[in-house]
């Protein structure tokens, strides 16, 4: 009995000490976005910051579009926002391609209205309330991330509230 139980110690000890032994390493990492996909084949970089506004769409009727808007803002106030587009087939066969990529900047006055939307708690505990999806009609996703929280939303045609003015100003700002 005594062989038993030293033998279970000394396994034991082993397996701790294996364990122990290598380093520990903690790495957090954003979530996996669909449009992370989209971003790779068209090689378009996901730009990095501590607040982004990460919005995915894919429409398909005769073919299927799908787009990427990342909306990031600077340590010092500035929102860049970036497009990457891809056309494909939906019922025509046709080859995917690209169909646009750009990166502009909001405006001061629209930075600061997207910063005050981020900042209301209320955005963030609406129910999320989309459009019916006809033919041809959109699915999205939006991911938030900020300092202080994350959010991840999907939604199928115009989203209403707070959360729809913030895709509103990304996707078209005035």
């Amino acid at each position: 009995m005594t062989k038993i139980l030293s033998s279970i110690a000394l396994m034991l000890l082993s397996a701790t000490s294996s364990l122990t032994a290598a380093p520990t390493q903690v790495v957090v990492e954003r979530s996996q976005h669909p449009g992370d996909a989209l971003r790779s084949r068209l090689g378009v970089v996901l730009p990095t910051a501590d607040t982004m506004i990460i919005i995915y769409g894919v429409a398909q009727h005769h073919t299927r579009t799908e787009w990427s808007i990342v909306a990031s803002r600077s340590k010092d106030g500035k929102w860049t926002v970036e497009r990457a587009e891809e056309e494909g087939p939906g019922l025509l066969p046709i080859n995917p391609h690209p169909l646009s990529a750009s990166k502009t900047t909001l405006s001061l006055d629209t930075g600061k209205a997207l910063d005050h939307l981020l900042s209301d708690r209320q955005a963030y505990l609406e129910k999320v309330s989309g459009g019916d999806m006809p033919i041809g009609g959109y699915a999205s996703t939006m991911e938030i991330i900020t300092p202080k929280r994350t959010l991840t939303i999907d939604w199928t045609g115009k989203l209403v509230g707070k959360l729809g003015q913030i895709v509103d100003t990304v996707i078209s700002p005035s």
